[in-house]
């Protein structure tokens, strides 16, 4: 049935469907890291992202929700196997290239792919993922298929550019819904794009994503080596901001493995490139990094750090109600990230009511979000405030997570 399935879905696409691609489990045949290992050429790039687009849309994905088992991606020396030549390989000369002035896509297309974007980026902080991403999916698949051409060399690189930003939201969001295996494909696509673009920075981008969902997945090794590896191959094209954001998440991910004196270089690069961030010169992509995040992401790696230097846990408090006060009201999903991280902290600190007042917060914002990220936090509290139990106000806690998380 799978075989058959696949053959129909083949002809009416007018493009190969495997099983897999179907989301039917194919014993024997490809592992999770031959899925996202395919060779660094223009021409698979395009025709990948068409064939993932169309391949996501077909499914009713309400319906898979969840069922995409983190079992199920890459990890460990397959997925570094895949995404560290993009390091050192260059941009492939563009095929199918139109005479200037003359090409049937332009750079008005590319603008309103950017703009669209951005659109979506905004929507993905305000709701979370689940309620935007099969239309980010859909307008990815109208932008991959203008990669065929054709186009000026300038329209062309930029068109890969704004197709992999575009692959980072549709990455991101499926991340936040939940579809681990589809989100790292999105973003090794978007990888290989950006390295179409010759654009390292936006590379990098793409690598702090999947080195977030990998943390997020509890594997901090890899989570590492990502970040690691985004830093290496952009360290002449990073802005301040962007050197801030990766910094920061070394050291999340240095806390987490225990490599305390790393972690203390990381942190102070991170504020040391902070504090000479330009925000005119950055990206959008890298402007949700504002002062807010910044506070928030290095309070949560002193807390990490609490682990084994307990007053860390101080310092993290304080940033964290920092990040808080100048958080924007409209980023909601951050918001609850901010108030779960400030529970957590205090639980360290044995300040049960002030606990259970800013979990109590988190759970208020969960009713405006569609997001598995955020449930996936409350979870992790939850089995955080089991060894306080016998403390009436985390008790009472307790109470209120397991029936929201029910």
């Amino acid at each position: 049935m799978p075989r058959l399935l696949a053959e129909v879905f083949t002809e009416r696409l007018g493009v190969p469907v495997s099983p897999a691609d179907l989301g039917f489990p194919q014993p024997g045949t490809r592992g999770p890291g031959e899925e996202i290992n395919f060779p660094w050429l223009l021409t698979r790039t395009a025709s990948a992202l068409t064939r993932q687009t169309k391949g996501d849309l077909m499914l009713d994905r309400h319906a898979f929700q969840g069922d995409e088992a983190p079992s199920e991606l890459a990890a460990g020396p397959e997925l570094l196997a895949a995404v560290q030549p993009w390091a050192s390989t260059v941009p492939e000369p563009l095929p199918n290239l139109a005479e200037q002035g003359h090409g049937r896509i332009g750079m008005s297309d590319v603008a309103q792919i950017e703009q669209v974007t951005k659109v979506f980026r905004n929507w993905d902080n305000l709701y979370g993922g689940g309620l935007t991403r099969e239309a980010i999916v859909g307008q990815l698949k109208g932008a991959a298929a203008l990669l065929d051409g054709p186009y000026t060399e300038q329209t062309g690189r930029g068109l890969f550019r704004v197709v992999a930003d575009l692959s980072s939201v549709a990455g991101w969001a499926s991340f936040d819904a939940g579809l681990h295996k589809t989100a790292q494909r999105y973003f090794v696509l978007g990888l290989h794009a950006a390295k179409e673009a010759g654009d390292k920075a936006l590379g990098a981008h793409l690598l702090n994503c999947m080195s977030r969902q990998m943390g997020h997945l509890k594997h901090p090794a890899d989570a590492l080596e990502l970040v690691q590896l985004a830093q290496y191959g952009a360290r002449n094209d990073a802005t301040a901001t962007t050197r801030a954001m990766l910094h920061a998440l070394e050291a999340r991910y240095l806390a987490v493995t225990g490599q305390m004196r790393e972690f203390d270089r990381a942190v102070g690069l991170a504020e040391d490139s902070y504090a000479h961030a330009d925000p005119g010169t950055d990206p959008d992509w890298v402007q949700f990094f504002d002062t807010s995040e910044f506070y928030a992401t290095i309070g949560i790696c002193h807390q990490i750090a609490a682990a084994s230097r307990p007053g860390s846990a101080d310092t993290a408090a304080a940033m964290i109600e920092y990040a808080i006060s100048s958080r924007p009201a409209g980023r909601v999903r951050s918001r609850a990230f901010d108030h779960i991280g400030l529970a957590r902290t205090r639980l360290i600190k044995g300040e049960y009511e002030g606990a259970a007042t800013a979990a109590d917060t988190a759970l208020g914002l969960l009713g405006e979000l569609s997001s598995s990220r955020v449930t996936d936090r409350l979870r992790e509290l939850l089995a955080g405030t089991e060894p306080h139990a016998g403390n009436r106000a985390i008790q009472c806690l307790r109470d209120r997570l397991t029936a929201a998380l029910t």
